[in-house]
């Protein structure tokens, strides 16, 4: 806001407004235009009676100077006497006297009832009447004239007279005032009709934009301003409805915008909220998937080993045992083989439902995978963890109902107990575990760890312990066999075959450390090694123009590994691998455990390029309808059909089943384990695509084919 003229905060409003400012303006032009007219025609006015009374003057005293001659030489001062009276009886003579050469007054008539006469008797008295004249000469209204008067050109005399300029002023002034009042008339009726024509024609249509522009100022934009003519203040004014319609307009769409904007965020954070409920309970499921099985809804390995570092801690504070129980079920798998891998689910919710009857609140009972649970017992010790096991016993022991089908089922319980066999949650479940494997083996309900089954359990932990290290240092090697294409007699891949030569042990057989590996999680990282030996080997074999595919085995944990596809994509990239040249092997097995799970990881991994065959096929017992969703290329026959297929009619009617039964599906058929000439032929003869075994060539290091891989044909021996 604009801050006030101080100076002008005392000021009648109106003096303030455009209107009594013009008015101001006009009356000060007027008043000085008429004012000044005035004053030049008083000064007119003054100078034509001045000069009026100087030509009046000038022919009385020429004539009195003409006629007075004779007088003065015949000294007939009456004569004078009355010549100078008639002279100055004039209007504007104070006095008139003859003056003689000496400066003496030759006449002596005075008008003494002259009031500047009187004045100067009264001051001075007596006095002569040159002393008189002198001092009424001092007087500022009266000026002096005098004339001579001659005769033949001699001067005898001359006439001296007073003259006032009082009336002529006092006329003058009168006449100055009349015509100032009639001027200040004019100015008033002027004023008044100038401000009145201003007032109509200027001032209301200015007053009605100021208006105007208060209304928009107060935010009130319906009410337009009145056009009252046609001339620039009009068009304003037009122009000032114009913009206050596009106002309206702009308002009122800024309006609409404003609206549908809040529409909007009320929608956005309608959805927003409820998006963040469904996120919020997509936490909350996936939190619970993350610590439970999907299946029974048990806590899985993860919150059971949670669950076992809170006991332990527990234990600790208040000095009492707990203990620990491994289960598997025993012939689980005759179950799902028989029965399919439904029957399977519902007999592992039954048997989670029972698990959890037989506890207590304070219990915890979680599915580890597959038929294998765990069962955490507080403040229990070995003995009384028997009771819990035999409970256990008894209630799996109870019929089961599937498909109107009534059987009973066992399991395998081994009991580890804190402090008692151990202080850490890994010891723990590997006592537990090797206790319920030795039960299996005994065909005993359940069994407590002992000191007597440590022996294989440290050789087994030390070997777990020694993989982890020839992992993480590079010890472990691989082998690659060679796989030949049956028709071209052409080598067309390899398979990777991880070895390990001990420093001290020796030759480990894979299928010793490799189960180990799958039961303590090292499978994850031995395969990723693996994975990224055989990309750095096949990009070798690129680079020497060896163009052949490389096959690695994967382990179950990896294709039930959800980030499993994001690692191999990885490896790819950091070792620019054609996707052709890798092959990746899922036994038939592993397949069956999870056919859901499996079957997401193996279309991410389909996804991306890369070749998927199912190994060891035609001992997992999958169904075709399970096998014709997978995303595979490759069925590899296992050898334990092939070796001895030329001996036994069996076993080449299983061959020759499964290479017409791929060939419909559009599936390549390989043959491992083909150790002679014979079998060569018969899976020749049958139409199996690809050959791979002893009889081709052995396992051997990169370096040690690399003349074969060059070579690229395989001669018959």
């Amino acid at each position: 806001m604009h801050e006030a003229n101080p100076q002008s905060a005392n000021h009648p409003r109106w003096i303030k407004s455009l209107g009594g400012k013009f008015v101001l303006l006009t009356i000060c032009v007027l008043s000085i235009t008429l004012g000044a007219s005035a004053l030049y025609n008083y000064q007119k006015e003054r100078k034509h009676l001045f000069q009026m009374l100087d030509e009046r003057i000038s022919s009385t005293i020429t004539f009195s100077a003409e006629i007075s001659p004779n007088a003065v030489l015949s000294y007939d001062f009456d004569v004078l006497n009355i010549y100078m009276k008639t002279l100055s009886q004039g209007e504007d003579i104070v006095y008139a006297v003859v003056v003689s050469t000496e400066g003496d007054a030759m006449t002596h008539h005075l008008d003494e009832e002259n009031q500047y006469i009187k004045n100067v008797r009264q001051q001075h008295g007596d006095i002569s009447t040159m002393e008189v004249i002198k001092n009424i000469n001092q007087h500022p209204d009266i000026t002096s004239r005098e004339l001579p008067i001659e005769f033949d050109s001699q001067v005898l005399a001359s006439i001296q007279l007073g003259i006032t300029k009082k009336r002529i002023e006092e006329e003058s002034r009168h006449t100055l005032e009349q015509q100032l009042i009639i001027n200040l008339l004019i100015v008033a009726i002027l004023s008044t009709l100038i401000y009145v024509v201003y007032r109509l024609n200027t001032l209301r249509p200015i007053r009605g934009l100021v208006q105007g522009a208060v209304r928009i100022s107060e935010g009130s934009l319906h009410e337009n301003v009145k056009v009252y003519s046609d001339d620039e203040l009009g068009h304003l004014a037009i122009s000032f409805n114009q913009m206050m319609h596009t106002l309206r307009s702009s308002i009122k769409e800024k309006d609409n915008v404003l609206s549908q904007l809040q529409e909007l965020n009320k929608t956005l954070e309608n959805r927003v909220e409820a998006r963040t409920a469904d996120l919020e309970n997509a936490n909350k499921r996936l939190e619970h998937l993350a610590l439970h099985d999907a299946l029974t809804g048990l806590p899985n390995r993860a919150l059971i080993q949670d669950r076992l570092n809170q006991a332990i801690h527990n234990a600790q504070r208040s000095k009492q045992p707990f203990s620990v129980i491994m289960m598997d079920l025993d012939r689980f798998k005759e179950v799902n083989d028989t029965l399919g891998h439904d029957s399977g689910d519902q007999l592992l919710l039954e048997i989670g439902d029972r698990l959890t009857e037989c506890l207590r609140k304070c219990d915890t009972v979680g599915r580890l995978g597959g038929d294998e649970f765990a069962l955490i017992l507080p403040q229990t010790s070995a003995q009384n963890a028997t009771i819990v096991a035999e409970k256990v016993s008894i209630a799996l022991e109870r019929p089961v109902h599937l498909h109107e089908m009534a059987f009973s089922i066992s399991a395998s319980q081994g009991i580890a107990s804190y402090p008692e066999h151990g202080t850490d949650t890994t010891v723990l479940m590997k006592y537990a575990d090797l206790a319920m494997y030795s039960a299996k083996q005994d065909k005993e309900a359940f069994r407590i760890y002992t000191d007597a089954l440590s022996p294989s359990d440290t050789n087994q932990l030390s070997i777990m312990g020694e993989l982890r290290q020839a992992i993480n240092e590079a010890q472990l090697r691989l082998h690659y066999q060679p796989k030949i294409d049956v028709s071209s007699r052409k080598i067309i891949g390899v398979e990777a075959l991880v070895r390990w030569v001990h420093e001290t042990r020796g030759f480990i057989p894979p299928d010793e450390f490799i189960p180990l590996a799958e039961r303590t999680g090292l499978i994850k990282h031995l395969t990723v090694w693996v994975l990224e030996e055989a990309m750095q080997q096949s990009k070798q074999w690129e680079n020497d123009g060896i163009d052949i595919s490389v096959a690695v085995n994967l382990s179950m944990q990896n294709i039930q590994d959800p980030l499993f596809p994001k690692v191999l994509s990885e490896l790819m990239e950091k070792w620019n691998i054609d996707k052709h040249r890798l092959m990746l092997e899922i036994t038939e097995s592993t397949i069956m455990s999870n056919p859901d799970n499996v079957l997401r990881v193996l279309n991410e991994i389909e996804e991306m390029g890369v070749c998927l065959s199912i190994d060891d096929f035609g001992t997992g017992y999958s169904s075709l309808s399970n096998l014709k969703k997978l995303p595979v290329s490759e069925l590899k026959i296992d050898r334990s059909f092939v070796m001895d297929m030329e001996n036994d009619a069996d076993d080449q009617a299983i061959v020759q089943s499964i290479i017409d039964m791929a060939h419909t599906m559009g599936l390549h058929v390989v043959a491992e384990g083909v150790e002679n000439l014979e079998v060569t032929q018969q899976l020749t003869e049958l139409g199996c695509d690809i050959l791979q075994g002893y009889f081709i060539s052995k396992p051997k290091p990169a370096l040690d084919l690399y003349d074969m891989l060059k070579e690229g044909c395989w001669n018959v021996k």
